[in-house]
């Protein structure tokens, strides 16, 4: 929202045709692909502004901040391994996340002056 950056996201044309093959076999019409980032955006509802933490099953964890329902900020962090709940995992594990949490959000204080961010939301599969 505060930049003139353009963000595009890239799709395989393979992965394309198996989504429009699988819609196509279900019967079920194909209108839009929409990005991920995009759908985050509308979950919180009347609430705009809010800090994301999530991973998908596989998948590293990610930080993404929302600024009127639109992805302003993602920072993928590689350095946290799953599992962080359940199994003992290493309390080391948990202070890194809080860590990159940190910089985050100290990042985007300085370069979001006039957004308010109170709010994380926490979607983390297989945790």
């Amino acid at each position: 929202p505060n930049s003139s950056k353009v963000q595009a996201y890239v799709l395989s044309r393979k992965m394309l045709d198996k989504i429009v093959l699988l819609a196509s076999r279900a019967q079920l019409p194909l209108e839009a692909i929409i990005p991920e980032d995009d759908v985050w955006g509308d979950t919180a509802g009347e609430l705009g502004n809010f800090l994301l933490l999530q991973r998908s099953a596989r998948g590293h964890f990610r930080i993404s901040a929302f600024v009127e329902h639109t992805i302003a900020f993602h920072r993928s962090i590689r350095s946290v391994t799953p599992p962080l709940t359940g199994v003992p995992s290493s309390e080391l594990q948990m202070d890194s996340l809080s860590l990159e949490l940190q910089r985050s959000i100290d990042y985007l204080s300085a370069q979001l002056r006039q957004v308010q961010l109170h709010q994380l939301k926490v979607c983390c599969d297989e945790e």
